[in-house]
């Protein structure tokens, strides 16, 4: 029979034993919590429903448009000082319109250059298509030895056994 003492270390090493496998359990718990990939993937609408709300409370907010009450004789005398300043500046240029010319030789380039990307990524298509095709079929001089077969290269070794599935 166990005495006190013995019982009360056995209940300890079980409690011991019982608190390491329920911390573990809380841990994977807590990092499935805090895993965005794993909540969006138990939870996509929810998910969706945050990522709008958070969209809408960053986006910045329009300011209202701010409405100053002036007098008749302080509107005048603005509207006096924006003519006098409207008579005095250069009146700008509107941008230049390209020549004939120009848009034909803009034309050509973009033309000459889209050529000269197309042949260089034909040119290495062709180049990949033909390395794959020497990978893929080996030149007809490999040596063929015994217990060897063609399936897809030159040198596939065959079982020896009695039972063949395939022969090609």
């Amino acid at each position: 029979m166990m005495d006190d003492r013995e019982r009360i270390r056995f209940k300890m090493r079980r409690l011991r034993r019982q608190l390491d496998q329920h911390s573990s359990e809380w841990s994977a718990q807590a990092h499935r919590w805090l895993d965005w990939k794993y909540q969006v993937s138990q939870h996509p609408l929810l998910s969706v429903g945050i990522a709008a709300a958070a969209g809408y409370l960053l986006i910045p907010r329009k300011t209202p448009a701010v409405q100053v009450e002036i007098d008749e004789a302080t509107r005048r005398e603005i509207v006096k000082q924006l003519q006098r300043q409207q008579f005095n500046e250069p009146i700008s240029q509107s941008p230049a319109v390209p020549t004939l010319w120009q848009t034909g030789v803009t034309i050509a380039s973009q033309f000459l250059l889209r050529s000269a990307i197309n042949y260089g990524v034909s040119q290495i298509d062709r180049l990949i298509n033909s390395v794959q095709t020497a990978t893929e079929h080996p030149s007809s001089d490999t040596f063929n030895a015994p217990g060897t077969h063609d399936i897809h290269s030159r040198n596939t070794p065959i079982p020896e056994n009695n039972l063949h599935l395939y022969h090609g």
